[in-house]
């Protein structure tokens, strides 16, 4: 196929926005568009329309310039195209903006469509740091701590205490007082919330040898929000905090299994999961759990620990815990509800309609109009999927670019959410499955 440019030329969309101040406007999302292959194309965002033209000239790929006058939420986005000698193809489908995201949408050659989110750069704050004179006196009382345990639990707490903030640099020399590296990287991940400059935070990554370590500060730090404010389509991105680290734990929870009776245990853990600053993985609240024995407590506790888990889409492992389905239930109800444990009016789509639904989807032909289908479906207010419904419905969709972004549209529609880590061998890439554990640890009704 001769070798074709694609010329840009049209309308800049005019969608105009109210921000409520300057710095809430820098963080809403751009919209990048590209367009590939041998094709005439129109695309609308909300009914405001960019034309691409193609001619024979030398190249095949065209891309407006950044579109930042969109409000965060819902957009709808229409393609109308045209191959060479062929004839209209037309294609509708939605895409959530979100604040502190830029959304890259790419139109392949081959008429598929793909919807890339991407995290938004850091920027420097207004926050004043920790002065000298502060920092040296702070640094003294940290040398002071007689064992590695207390050191974590001194800088968990220096971390954690409001309007508190430190240059990059002080927060290396502070976490250069912890020799291992388990032990720094929550704590690594806590101190991102406090530093004045967090374009020069990549100083910290330098504090980890190992891989793993790293890459895991550096997906938190590409996916945290600085403001920690809600966003305009009613979800917020407030970071929850950190977990305590393994050896932290590994003393609260020697402490409490040797403690008698069985009512003082529950009231021990009940207060580790009440006290402001203390933050668990599924994991570690699956251990204090398998303490207790009575399945009340059980329950009470669950309920009690949701707020302070770090990675709620792994919550199924605590429901497991439960011998009983009305516990179960009742749980889930609880933190389908945003932990209010108010009744959840939303009933799963019975198995007739789902089988009918999933015939109907499967049945398309072109890739685009499955996506097409499935995001319309999932931003139908009236319908209601359990998690392995909408864990189906995705397998319907090869690209995992698409399934991550369908699986954010769906988890408001979910009546299951502690089940939602099932979705997570959706996605054989690592940084896609990190992503959606984010947007389902940030997400509120």
């Amino acid at each position: 196929m001769k070798n074709i440019f694609l010329i840009l030329s049209g309308i800049i969309i005019t969608c105009s926005i109210q921000a409520q101040n300057n710095r809430q406007s820098q963080r809403v999302g751009a919209v990048y568009i590209t367009v590939n292959g041998d094709k005439n194309l129109q695309v609308a965002i909300d009914g405001n329309v960019q034309t691409f033209t193609s001619s024979a000239n030398t190249s095949n790929v065209s891309k407006t310039a950044p579109i930042t006058n969109l409000e965060a939420g819902m957009h709808s986005i229409t393609f109308t195209g045209t191959n060479n000698n062929r004839t209209a193809d037309n294609m509708t489908t939605q895409f959530n903006l979100r604040r502190n995201f830029d959304m890259y949408i790419n139109v392949n050659a081959n008429g598929s469509l793909e919807l890339i989110e991407k995290r938004k750069g850091a920027t420097a704050n207004s926050n004043t740091p920790m002065s000298n004179t502060q920092f040296n006196t702070l640094t003294r009382n940290l040398r002071a701590q007689t064992n590695t345990q207390n050191r974590n639990a001194y800088l968990n707490r220096t971390f954690n205490t409001p309007n508190t903030y430190f240059t990059s640099i002080q927060v290396v020399q502070l976490l250069q007082q912890i020799r291992s590296e388990a032990d720094r990287l929550p704590l690594a991940k806590l101190s991102f919330r406090t530093v004045t400059d967090p374009n020069k935070f990549s100083s910290v990554y330098g504090l980890f040898s190992v891989a793993a370590n790293r890459e895991e500060l550096e997906d938190y730090v590409n996916y945290f929000d600085e403001d920690g404010d809600a966003d305009t389509d009613g979800t917020t991105t407030t970071n929850i905090g950190t977990a305590m680290s393994d050896s932290y734990f590994s003393s609260l929870y020697q402490n409490i299994r040797m403690q008698s009776p069985a009512s003082t245990q529950v009231a021990s853990i009940n207060n580790a999961f009440t006290t402001q600053g203390n933050y668990f993985t599924s994991s570690q609240v699956v251990q204090l759990l398998q303490l207790v024995s009575a399945e009340t407590s059980r329950l009470q506790l669950a309920k009690a620990s949701y707020r302070t888990v770090v990675d709620p889409i792994n919550f199924t492992a605590v429901s497991n815990l439960l011998y009983s389905q009305s516990s179960r239930d009742e749980l889930s109800s609880y933190i389908n509800n945003g932990g209010t444990g108010t009744t959840n009016t939303g009933i799963a789509m019975s198995e007739a309609d789902y089988t009918n639904l999933y015939r109907s989807i499967s049945t398309q032909f072109l890739p685009f109009s499955k996506i097409t289908m499935l995001t319309n479906t999932f931003n139908n207010t009236s319908y209601y999927f359990t998690s392995s419904q909408v864990k189906g419905l995705l397998q319907l969709i090869s690209s995992e670019t698409n399934r991550l972004q369908l699986a954010k549209t769906a988890y408001r529609n979910t009546v299951d959410r502690a089940n939602y880590g099932l979705l997570n061998d959706l996605f054989t890439n690592t940084t896609y499955r990190a992503e959606l554990i984010a947007y389902v640890q940030a997400y509120r009704d």
